[in-house]
């Protein structure tokens, strides 16, 4: 082919792709221009009225129209103080309108359970809460609905000082005055009393998931952190702690089981039983509490300020000034449950909202504990909660789509 057609030939081509590219664009923003005239509209129009509607985390008018992208799965929430939070997820078409109505329930008050309660405990295993009656002197289980509580022991037990549940709650650690032995619920009986006493005193213990135990002696000056199974008649001695802070110090486990914790009111030490070596974080204080994946854990700083911790990425998020752990706990990964001295508190840390529960029945929340979250057959969320001898329940979650 000749060189000037071969330029002729080029030239067109060059003309072709440009009339194609402009041919293009203008296609390509006229579907633009359809689709942005055709956004879907979303519109909420709650019930309370003065609840705080977000989209995608930003705030919203109730009643008013807000245009969004199609074809997207796009976060609603909807939540006022005292009523349960909304949380829906939506994708509409283009040009589609939606317009939604949810009616949010109100918090309940906390039911009361019982009136001489002694050292209770939580398990997700059909939404059980035990404890010890101090007025019948047996252990107890009831449902977090709030049924009939049931005797899982004989009456007429001698009362013990402190209560330390197993997993399962199949067994417990009782301590009376230094005297400790584990209580077997299947077997009515005591074990192993004469095998398992401790010299001076047991401070705290913690059983980990498997039922192994962790428990805090002093003899003399020193703290030893043991690990044994159920009869404690060989016990492996772990490590020997500096008994400065003994008669102040808390004993707990990740729920992975993979560290072991022992805190006081100046220091947090760590022991990964894969290392053997304390990890020592002196910028927190104790008691912890972890979360149920252990990736995180509640601690106080030096200050006396409470704060969420993430193990991993070794960061810290605020969640309550001048409080205590016992009164903060997770609820799930992204919500924690805290009382304050006039307040008991929802907080959800991803997008830092806030609901606060009616405490008419509470007369003093500055002696409320948080004993543990617990959760149903049907998905439902109940926070135990414990002032003095009084036990509580408070319902802390229902379904959206039952709203």
């Amino acid at each position: 082919m000749p060189e000037h057609e071969i330029k002729h030939l080029k030239k067109q081509t060059r003309r072709l792709a440009f009339y194609f590219g402009i041919g293009l664009g203008i296609f390509a923003g006229i579907i633009l221009m359809t689709l942005a005239l055709l956004r879907p509209t979303i519109e909420v129009q709650p019930t309370p009225t003065g609840a705080l509607i977000t989209v995608n985390g930003k705030a919203m008018n109730a009643g008013q129209g807000v245009r969004i992208l199609p074809f997207i799965r796009h976060t609603l929430t909807a939540s006022a103080p005292g009523f349960f939070p909304y949380d829906k997820k939506v994708s509409l078409l283009p040009g589609q309108k939606m317009v939604l109505k949810p009616a949010l329930a109100q918090y309940p008050e906390p039911i009361k359970l019982s009136s001489s309660a002694l050292g209770a405990s939580v398990s997700n295993m059909g939404g059980n809460i035990f404890y010890f009656n101090e007025s019948s002197r047996a252990f107890e289980r009831i449902r977090a609905g709030g049924a009939t509580s049931e005797a899982i022991s004989p009456a007429g037990l001698e009362k013990p000082s402190q209560v330390y549940w197993n997993t399962d709650h199949s067994l417990a650690l009782i301590n009376r005055s230094g005297n400790a032995s584990v209580y077997d619920f299947h077997r009515y009986d005591l074990l192993n009393q004469e095998q398992y006493k401790v010299a001076e005193q047991i401070i705290d213990a913690a059983w980990s998931v498997s039922n192994q135990i962790a428990a805090l002696q002093i003899q003399g000056e020193e703290v030893r952190l043991v690990r044994s199974g159920v009869n404690f008649s060989n016990p492996q001695i772990l490590t020997v702690v500096d008994g400065a802070d003994a008669r102040e110090s808390t004993v707990s486990w990740s729920p992975d089981e993979t560290v072991i914790t022992v805190t006081s009111p100046k220091r947090i030490r760590l022991f990964p039983l894969a290392t053997h070596e304390w990890i020592e974080l002196t910028q927190f204080k104790g008691p912890i509490r972890f979360s149920k994946d252990g990736e995180h854990f509640l601690a106080q700083t030096q200050e006396g300020d409470v704060v969420a911790y993430d193990r991993a990425r070794q960061i810290t998020t605020p969640i309550a000034p001048r409080n205590n752990v016992s009164r903060v706990v997770f609820i799930d990964r992204a919500r924690v449950l805290l009382a304050t001295d006039t307040e008991l508190v929802e907080r959800d840390l991803s997008n830092n909202t806030r609901s606060v529960f009616p405490v008419r029945m509470l007369t003093d929340l500055r002696t409320v504990e948080i004993v543990g979250i617990v959760q149903d057959q049907s998905a439902n969320q109940y926070a135990a909660l414990q002032s003095g001898a009084d036990l509580y329940v408070l319902a802390l979650k229902k379904d959206a789509d039952a709203q």
